[in-house]
């Protein structure tokens, strides 16, 4: 229940979650203070000093600040929210009378109070700045804070500070007062002394009172610095909110107008945000709240149809894409550049999935016979998850492990891996947390399918050192360590995900989610009312490239599509939050970027950007990529995944991973005996393999005895088992739709 009543010495406004004081001085409120309420109490953690801030223009052209002091105030009660309403009346030197009122909104319960602030004058006025709220946060020493956020700008650690040159070199470096486009998440918080004191507000909100709804008149302004380097208070953080906007009125990383917003009389302003105090050391909770206080934007609407656009990709890596010279795929192209032709996995894999769909006899051949002549081209290897298709297994299995042998080898004794510095041979090598997530997910992914018990505890080291790991980076050597990478994200929550299907141990699946959600500050959770491609773009750094290239307001779908990956795999294990919508959504945007229409260069149709420049509402490189990380999500929405689904089950105090390209509809174990149900292609041969299972005596399609096999080079439907590995491989011809697949011991 939401309180407010007068106490000596001022005003207390409350719930059983946060408190605001609000001291009496001569009769009169300048400030207020916030009280976080954890398990050990109520805890300072903020204040409001003064209550608002003015800044205008007077007649002699001198700039004034004028501070906003209460000299009334009124409370209500509205059903279960109390208000505190506190108003200021002032004059200034040419005799124009400012009114400002700031009221306080707290509901029965939630860590949070909704702060409503508002400013009229009576005389024309040049107006440089109305700062409502300006947050100081209360802590003791530089190292007692332990993150801070910005999304889509500044995400830092320990003793690091925001708009530091590490990963945005002057002049770059400056970030504490952005673009709003630059923000992908308008949400800005701190965790200092136990708690996480933060600010949200609408962006879309319009702030000039005779609502004019243009772009300059909306977007409030975010100011953050981290520790308060504006002020000079290291033991402080500052967040705050202000108008007029920027960059019409204000120039990015200033906190006054350098072109006067003209207020004229009865022109009222108004700032609406909300201030929340989360009992967490978890700076990310942040991101949470701001989705609890305004909810997850709708996705992007379809483009076309997801089997319209499949065939907008096939037509891609047929003809556009597809070099007969060379047997393989360009990656990308653009103009005044040459293609890149390689090799792609992914585009294999997609290509014979949807090959197992199409009804056209003749365009499956097309798809079927560019995969063979692009792995024949290869060297023959097509990757361990194409054996899953179309066999191959003796030589995939091997040569993954001879791939992966290589990498554990390489792994230092912290069981981490440092970054490839070509440049510096001789320096000391150090584990870097993004080198090793990215390792870490290969020998996981390979030893959950393979049972590889040497990748395994590779693996499992990796993740004891990257339990310390609190912020996705460290991955790209031509980067700062420090600089926010989306792309580690992924690896983490691949890896962690992973041990957790291994382990079933249900911390490892925490971490997974952590590690989602610590992806969500690269996505854009709304878009401004002229960019309607913002919603669910991402933006792959919080930093500079190496040929200095700014990321911030850049989204680079291509990492995001890595990312939303990893979040359709962690929607079948974690309900918590909406993974699977936000993949979609990240997809759908994709699909929104692809070239097609008039006017488009034939060679493009098909290709996406490889970055898009949110801030200018045009692509930022004239490059683009072929399209498979749209391809494989599409067909995973549409349930038809291209890399091999993992299901585990109990089977004698192990955990068996049963493997395979086919859809699993049920799976019971009993002692003597797995039994897997599958659905796949009628006239289609798949594989399944049990990882970390004993020999089985017999082996059973749709009871009916499969014949053992040594060589899986075998075109016979049979089995076989890999004694090293206690790895069984099934090769099953499906006659119908559904299978059974009973393995006795």
């Amino acid at each position: 229940m939401a309180q407010i009543r007068n106490v000596e010495g001022g005003i207390v406004l409350e719930n059983d979650d946060l408190l605001l004081t609000f001291p009496l001085v001569n009769g009169q409120i300048e400030a207020y203070r916030l009280f976080g309420r954890g398990p050990r109490g109520q805890t300072l953690v903020a204040r409001a000093d003064p209550l608002a801030e003015v800044v205008f223009r007077g007649s002699d052209g001198e700039q004034t600040a004028e501070k906003i002091v209460a000299a009334g105030y009124q409370m209500d009660q509205r059903d279960d929210v109390s208000i505190l309403r506190l108003d200021s009346k002032s004059y200034d030197a040419d005799n124009g009378n400012w009114s400002a009122s700031i009221e306080f909104h707290m509901p029965g319960d939630g860590p949070r109070v909704t702060v409503v602030s508002r400013l009229t004058t009576n005389r024309p006025r040049q107006l440089l700045a109305f700062r409502s709220p300006f947050l100081r946060t209360v802590g003791g020493e530089a190292s007692e804070r332990p993150a801070a956020l910005l999304p889509g700008l500044d995400w830092v650690v320990d003793d690091e500070r925001t708009s530091a040159a590490g990963p945005a070199p002057p002049p770059f470096q400056n970030r504490f007062a952005p673009h709003p486009y630059k923000i992908t998440s308008p949400v800005m918080a701190v965790s200092r002394r136990g708690f996480v004191i933060g600010l949200t507000w609408d962006p879309l909100q319009v702030w000039d009172g005779e609502e004019n709804t243009a772009d300059a008149h909306r977007y409030p302004a975010a100011a953050f610095a981290s520790p308060n380097f504006i002020e000079g208070v290291d033991h402080s953080d500052l967040l705050g909110l202000f108008v007029p906007s920027i960059p019409k009125f204000v120039n990015e990383n200033e906190l006054t107008a350098a072109r006067p917003f003209q207020m004229t009389p009865g022109n009222e302003l108004r700032i609406e945000s909300t201030i929340f105090v989360l009992p967490s050391d978890n700076v990310l909770d942040a991101v949470e709240e701001h989705i609890t206080a305004h909810g997850l934007i709708p996705p992007p609407p379809k483009p076309r149809d997801y089997r319209k656009n499949l065939e907008l990709d096939i037509e891609t890596y047929l003809d556009r894409a597809w070099s007969e010279r060379h047997s393989a795929w360009a990656s990308a192209q653009g103009p005044g550049r040459s293609k890149t032709f390689t090799y792609s996995e992914l585009i294999g894999l997609a290509l014979w999935r949807i090959s197992l769909f199409t009804k056209d006899p003749e365009h499956k051949r097309r798809m079927r016979d560019s995969v063979e002549a692009a792995i024949l081209a290869h060297n023959g290897s097509a990757g361990l998850p194409m054996a899953y298709f179309r066999g191959g297994f003796a030589e995939e299995l091997d040569l993954e492990k001879g791939r992966l042998d290589k990498l554990e080898t390489s792994q230092l004794s912290d069981g981490g891996w440092p970054e490839d510095s070509p440049d510096e041979p001789r320096k000391p090598k150090a584990s870097s947390y993004g080198v090793t997530a990215q390792n870490a997910a290969r020998l996981l992914r390979s030893g959950l399918l393979t049972g590889d018990r040497r990748h395994l505890s590779a693996g499992a080291k990796a993740l004891r050192l990257l339990n310390h790991c609190r912020r996705p980076s460290g991955m790209q050597a031509d980067l700062h360590e420090t600089t926010p990478d989306l792309y580690v994200t992924a690896h983490l929550i691949s890896a962690y995900l992973d041990q957790y299907l291994i382990t079933g141990t249900p911390s490892r699946l925490e971490k997974a989610v952590y590690w989602a959600w610590a992806g969500l500050p690269f996505v854009y959770l709304w878009h401004a009312h002229n960019r309607d491609l913002m919603r669910y773009a991402t933006v792959p750094l919080f930093g500079v490239t190496i040929d200095r290239k700014p990321q911030f307001g850049t989204a680079a779908q291509w990492m995001g599509l890595i990312y939303a990956n990893q979040l359709l795999r962690l929607s079948r294990h974690d309900k918590s939050m909406q993974w699977h919508r936000i993949a979609r959504a990240i997809t759908l945007c994709s699909m929104h970027m692809q070239k097609t229409g008039p006017g488009t260069s034939p060679s493009l149709i098909g290709f996406y950007p490889d970055s898009f420049n949110i801030v200018d509402g045009r692509e930022y490189y004239p490059l683009y990529n072929n399209p498979q990380h749209i391809t494989r999500n599409i067909l995973h929405l549409l349930g038809e995944h291209v890399e091999p689904n993992c299901e585990a089950v109990p089977w004698r105090e192990r955990r068996v991973r049963i493997a395979s390209m086919a859809h699993m509809m049920a799976i019971r174990s009993s002692p003597g005996q797995i039994t897997a149900r599958l659905a796949y292609h009628p006239d289609e041969t798949c594989y399944i393999t049990f990882a970390e299972c004993a020999e089985p005596t017999r082996v059973l399609l749709n009871d009916r005895d499969l014949e053992k096999i040594e060589n899986l080079a075998d075109t016979r439907r049979g089995w076989t088992y890999d004694r090293g590995r206690e790895l069984a491989i099934v090769r099953a011809p499906f006659a119908d739709q559904e299978a059974t697949i009973d393995l006795r011991f």
